[in-house]
């Protein structure tokens, strides 16, 4: 019973981690959006961009983090899962991008690496960082 309260409550958290990671960058985002005035694919390509380099630094950081947690045993695991999804990102968002529109070039990626906070904030909440 302990067992599955604790996995809910991880599983809350990671909700609520990704929400306000979401939350951090969606307003940046729009922010820069404000910014230009007028939204063009130009300005997406722009505004996607300020946020993709701030959410990829956060994501490193984090990911810095794991190293120094007893997740280390499996860090080589991690790393090639974190591959892997770099991987699938790279070719979801650029199918995204030629047959959704180029503005899902940069659109896609800010939004994957959004939600992959989520991913790795559960993995630090579990190990009680």
């Amino acid at each position: 019973m302990y067992r599955l309260i604790y996995l809910t409550s991880l599983f809350l958290y990671g909700c609520v981690s990704v929400a306000f990671a979401s939350s951090v960058y969606d307003e940046m985002y729009a922010e820069c959006l404000n910014e230009f005035g007028t939204i063009n694919n130009g300005i997406v390509l722009e505004c996607a961009g300020r946020v993709i380099d701030k959410a990829d630094k956060d994501l490193s950081e984090k990911i810095e983090t794991l190293r120094q947690t007893r997740l280390s045993e499996d860090f080589d695991r991690f790393l090639l899962s974190q591959r892997n999804w770099e991987q699938y990102m790279e070719v979801q968002c650029d199918l995204q991008g030629i047959y959704v529109g180029s503005p899902m070039f940069a659109y896609c990626p800010m939004q994957m690496l959004i939600n992959r906070h989520g991913d790795i904030d559960l993995l630090l909440e579990s190990l009680n960082y």
